[in-house]
């Protein structure tokens, strides 16, 4: 834990240490801590893969015990916690989804950093994938990947109001919002010299800079069955639905 900041009642740490973490991005941990006597406590909130983690010791040296704990159990328990999470996105999420009527194709798969889109062919035959490759060298960047990301928003069929006419048939209980990370790289960077300011690290501010008829072609809505599993995914911009082929 390399970095520390208070905040109200609870103490935020974030965990971008590269031997905690197998894939190298930062992990926020929210932590309170109390002792009474020769008792220790505390509970660690994970958001990030909704886990908490309460440890108690008791005894003449009950926070040195503590403060081994955590470090032992959130080392541990961070790459146990990612490699499940990638394997249940590759299960509900991961695969193909494509239409017939437009002989649309999107494939995806996990990724060390998310679902990746492996293969996006929209209406008629038109590559996206190559398209934001072309904008992307218009600007002196080589298109490195394109990475789904949830936006931890969701609504359930039952309570939404009414939808354009093309979303109303659409399967699945949940619908769950992505968004996909255009990952780039400047052309001619040396990226062994060392910077403050990274700059392949720009995929957060390219969200909606890519548009078509009004909405970004970062927007996905994935529809999930009762099991949890993809039954199709909408890219919005593209006002079509595609259907898992599994």
């Amino acid at each position: 834990m390399r970095k520390k900041d208070a905040a109200a009642t609870w103490r935020m740490c974030l965990n971008c240490n590269e031997h905690c973490t197998t894939i190298g991005h930062p992990v926020d941990l929210y932590t309170k801590s109390g002792d009474v006597g020769a008792y220790s406590s505390i509970l660690i909130l994970i958001p990030d893969y909704r886990v908490a983690v309460p440890i108690l010791a008791a005894g003449s040296d009950s926070a040195t015990a503590v403060g081994v704990a955590v470090e032992r159990v959130v080392q541990g328990i961070l790459p146990a916690l990612e490699t499940a999470a990638r394997g249940q996105a590759a299960t509900n999420l991961g695969g193909m989804y494509s239409t017939t009527a437009t002989n649309s194709t999107l494939v995806l798969k996990a990724g060390q950093d998310g679902m990746v889109i492996e293969k996006w062919v929209s209406s008629n035959g038109v590559d996206t994938l190559a398209g934001l490759g072309m904008f992307a060298q218009s600007s002196g960047r080589t298109l490195r990947r394109l990475s789904l990301v949830p936006m931890g928003l969701e609504e359930e069929k039952e309570k939404e109001k009414e939808k354009e006419a093309e979303e109303e048939e659409e399967d699945g209980q949940r619908r769950v919002y992505y968004r996909a990370l255009i990952e780039t790289t400047l052309d001619g960077v040396d990226e062994a010299v060392p910077r403050v300011n990274d700059l392949n690290d720009v995929a957060w501010n390219l969200l909606d800079a890519y548009q078509w008829g009004g909405i970004g072609i970062d927007e996905f809505v994935f529809m999930l069955g009762e099991d949890g599993k993809a039954t199709a995914v909408r890219p919005r911009a593209m006002r079509e639905t595609y259907y898992v082929r599994r």
